[in-house]
């Protein structure tokens, strides 16, 4: 049939192309087992109880072996092979030989005539505690296949394995997009990249390589982008800041020519950063702290922000005191904490500190003096801040109310049974919103402020109970008019009596208002 001369034709097509294709050397199945795999080793013992020498058998090195202090699961390094294993005991599973079974990816670069073919793998391990050579399996499987042509500067096609056309056949087929994959590559093929590309003849690739662990196909075109930061980058030994630029949602790697605009630091506080093969967030950081302290302890640094998962607090904290100072408070801190759990602790005590200072900034306490800074009991000052900067705020928001109450009595109007005008205190625009059962309360800091204008509707006849609220924006816009719970068994509209009452209003007073404004202005 025509679809039967169809599938013929691509299969010879994909086929063509496939023929370059050799099958992996003995080296790089010695290195998957090696490298790729590493940290998949097990010594495999029958546990007897009583004994302090364990028998077991590694899975690396084939060999039978004795385990002191064995533990399931623990981690061990082997007498025979000196290579870091776990321990598994059998007999910890349903059935009496324990057996694991791990996955790991890598990727191939081979050379082809017209550039490079980047193949990625699946790589398999079997292994159970029988002992013996055959109780150590591996199996690797090739998922894609991704051409590139250096005449044509361009990736030439993708090839992915998977059913062909759901004909049911596995085959390596065409795929309009290749996908991303951080697994291992084999250093030694990259060699084959930097011969047939000139852009990349002095990037260390295969020191990268061995290095980082991310897709290849995206290291390539890191290097292509930007081959001087990147060749910088690895010669200085930064492999946690490229890693991560490498990765496809990772940090950009910055244009800069020299480290000071790579980095933004220079001198001794660069030389401190990276010095300790730092990430993009500890840069960043420490950038930052260095604005207020320019000698700022790496050492402590970075143990602050390990036990810190939110590092930005470090550079505010970083204004009042050395990073020496933060230590020694923090750890004094978390020793009047136990009951909070320890990997949130640190966390916590940061957070309420700023908040604190923060407080402490508004009721205009001096920030100079250490026993504000760094108060004996945090957790009772920081309480008894939040108080005080609460009513400080809240006689601002008072104040301010007030204020702008009397600018806008200008808009108090009366017709027929409605009137209307400002809000006039705090404590009024509370009890309309709890009155009314709508957020007016919550529009108190902008009242105050200046933001917007709010206005009761009220019955001529109960001239004192909340009936609706009306809301003017900028430029005295009309934003919301609200009666009880927002009008919802209305349909969420204003009654018709109100609606006709504001649209009067709006004409005859507020944009008079507003013309008048405007003739001034021009004026």
């Amino acid at each position: 049939s025509e679809l039967d001369r169809r599938h013929d034709r691509t299969r010879k097509m994909v086929d063509e192309v496939m023929k370059e294709i050799h099958p992996l050397s003995q080296e790089v199945l010695d290195w998957v087992k090696d490298e790729v795999m590493k940290p998949y080793r097990y010594i495999f013992y029958n546990y007897q109880k009583g004994k302090k020498i364990q028998k077991g058998f590694c899975s690396y090195c084939n060999q039978m072996v004795d385990i002191q202090g064995a533990k399931h699961k623990g981690t061990a390094i082997c007498p025979h092979c000196h290579s870091e294993v776990t321990l598994i005991a059998n007999g910890k599973y349903r059935d009496k030989v324990a057996r694991m079974q791990d996955q790991s990816h890598f990727v191939y670069i081979q050379p082809t005539k017209d550039g490079w073919c980047a193949r990625y793998f699946d790589v398999i391990s079997v292994m159970d505690g029988r002992g013996g050579k055959d109780s150590s399996q591996y199996y690797h499987k090739e998922i894609g296949r991704y051409f590139y042509s250096t005449q044509k500067s361009c990736y030439t096609g993708f090839y992915e394995w998977k059913n062909f056309f759901q004909t049911g056949e596995m085959r390596f087929c065409k795929v309009d997009e290749r996908f991303s994959m951080p697994c291992k590559i084999y250093p030694k093929s990259l060699n084959t990249v930097r011969q047939k590309d000139s852009r990349l003849r002095y990037i260390p690739l295969e020191d990268i390589a061995a290095h980082i662990k991310e897709d290849a196909c995206l290291l390539i075109d890191a290097c292509w982008r930007t081959p001087l930061q990147v060749e910088y980058m690895a010669k200085m030994g930064l492999y946690r800041m490229l890693e991560e630029s490498v990765s496809r949602y990772g940090h950009k790697i910055p244009e800069g020519k020299t480290p000071a605009e790579m980095f933004g630091l220079s001198g001794q506080p660069l030389k401190a950063i990276l010095s300790i093969n730092p990430s993009w967030g500890q840069v960043e950081t420490y950038r930052k702290i260095i604005r207020y302290q320019k000698n700022a302890d790496v050492d402590v640094f970075c143990r602050l922000y390990q036990k810190s998962g939110y590092h930005m607090r470090l550079p505010e904290l970083a204004r009042y005191l050395s990073l020496q100072k933060i230590e020694n408070y923090l750890e004094k801190q978390e020793k009047l904490r136990p009951e909070v759990p320890e990997d949130r602790r640190a966390d916590m005590i940061l957070g309420d500190w700023l908040d604190y200072l923060r407080d402490c900034q508004k009721l205009g306490y001096d920030m100079k003096e250490d026993r504000i800074l760094r108060p004996k009991d945090l957790g009772t000052a920081h309480e008894e801040t939040v108080v005080l900067a609460k009513e400080k705020e809240q006689e601002i928001t008072r104040e301010g109310i007030q204020k702008r109450a009397k600018e806008a009595q200008k808009y108090a109007w009366e017709q027929d049974e409605l009137l209307i005008r400002p809000i006039a205190t705090l404590k009024e625009l509370v009890a309309e919103g709890t009155k009314l059962k709508h957020c007016v309360a919550g529009y108190a800091s902008s009242y105050a402020e200046g933001r917007c204008k709010l206005f009761c509707i009220r019955k001529k006849s109960a001239p004192d109970t909340p009936y609706y609220t009306l809301e003017l924006g900028r430029n005295d816009k009309l934003i919301q008019c609200r009666g009880y719970r927002n009008d919802v068994e209305n349909g969420y509209k204003m009654q018709e009596d109100v609606r006709k009452f504001v649209d009067r209003w709006m004409s005859k007073v507020v944009n008079k208002k507003k013309k008048e404004r405007i003739k001034v202005n021009a004026a």
